[in-house]
């Protein structure tokens, strides 16, 4: 592993494009699954006693609660960290987690309405990615999340100002 430099504009950038992409893929899968099983019986709701019904609900509320908790747990470990390069590498990967936590349960459920020809997996799909839109990261948000100092702050305004360390992988 070697760690790459990155400066505010380059690593927030680069968070918006990965959130996208997480995003767009997400509807991608969900628009091509809807499309090729049009031809099928389509039906709402729940069956009582539908074990994907139970599956479902859980995924997704496990997920949502789940992506909260890592990320408020993996951003307490940031703010602990002495300089802003390490807190925002960090800030990184829990962004990464959350993202991960809200993306698996939106694709179950678009996985199961594939199966399974019930719209409700389908909008409750729909439901998780409109809440993962709303998990984007921007300057504002991590300044609050992290309760950057203000020279933290005017760091990380500055777009050229080298601001973080993110581990990769060759």
């Amino acid at each position: 592993m070697h760690e790459l430099e990155k400066t505010s504009e380059q690593y927030f950038k680069e968070l918006r494009v990965l959130h996208t992409a997480l995003l767009v893929g997400q509807i991608a899968i969900a628009t091509i699954l809807y499309y090729i099983g049009r031809g099928e019986k389509m039906t709402w709701g729940f069956e009582v006693g539908d074990m994907y019904s139970y599956v479902v609900l859980g995924v997704m509320v496990l997920g949502f609660l789940g992506s909260s908790f890592i990320f408020k747990k993996l951003v307490e470990k940031a703010k602990k960290a002495t300089n802003l390069k390490d807190k925002l590498g960090l800030y990184w990967g829990a962004s990464i987690a959350k993202w991960a936590l809200l993306e698996g349960p939106a694709l179950i459920g678009i996985i199961l309405f594939y199966l399974t020809s019930n719209l409700t997996f389908l909008l409750m799909a729909g439901v998780m990615i409109a809440y993962f839109t709303t998990k984007g990261a921007s300057i504002d948000k991590t300044i609050k999340d992290l309760s950057l100092n203000l020279d933290e702050q005017a760091r990380i305004r500055r777009p050229d100002e080298i601001v973080a360390k993110i581990n990769a992988r060759r």
